[in-house]
């Protein structure tokens, strides 16, 4: 669990997830086919994590959701 699962939607949660989990380096557009959306509505739930976080980066997103695990 995160800090952040309270602020975000279930699909803003399940891309969070996946954006931090991601070990296999998978693009985008390879993560939004595994979700069977468009690389536009992935990258628009991106965004809105970001804004609704205060994250600016996908790198930040790791180090902080990591740090927060402890």
């Amino acid at each position: 669990m995160s800090k952040y699962d309270s602020i975000l939607t279930p699909r803003e949660r399940e891309i969070y997830y996946l954006l931090v989990k991601n070990i296999q380096g998978l693009t985008y557009t390879e993560l939004a086919e595994k979700l069977h959306i468009t690389y536009s509505t992935f990258k628009t739930h991106v965004i809105s994590i970001f804004r609704k976080t205060g994250i600016k980066s996908e790198v930040e997103l790791i180090i902080k959701y990591y740090c927060e695990r402890g």
